[in-house]
């Protein structure tokens, strides 16, 4: 199997805490010994072409996502929903914070769908 990183991909990996770049360069080496091994996750990038991602450290993608939305604020639990819903690709959720969820996005692009609304709109 070949491998290869984009010139873009190493300068964005040098701007990450140490801890995650240690990471990626353990995601590296496991994906060397056996490019097969389940704990890589795998995601597939583009439709037609065999291009993927390895994905990894999820809590930095929460805190990054907690420090990003201070101003709302996002707290633990919603930060874990928004990757969560990211994650799996469904922005379905039970939530009585209704004022951040009509705010937060799931993608980064996609508005939540709160199957709380119809009941809070019936109690008001």
């Amino acid at each position: 199997m070949r491998s290869r990183t984009t010139r873009q991909f190493r300068q964005q990996l040098k701007t990450l805490p140490d801890a995650i770049q240690r990471q990626a360069k353990a995601a590296y080496q496991r994906f060397e010994a056996d490019p097969w091994n389940q704990s890589l996750r795998f995601k597939q990038v583009h439709p037609s072409q065999p291009i993927y991602s390895v994905r990894l450290a999820k809590g930095y993608r929460i805190r990054e996502l907690m420090e990003r939305s201070a101003n709302l604020p996002m707290d633990l639990a919603d930060a874990s929903l928004v990757v969560a819903a990211t994650e799996l690709g469904d922005g379905r959720i039970l939530s009585t914070a209704q004022r951040d969820f009509d705010t937060y996005r799931w993608k980064d692009t996609q508005p939540f769908h709160n199957l709380l609304r119809p009941f809070a709109a019936d109690a008001g």
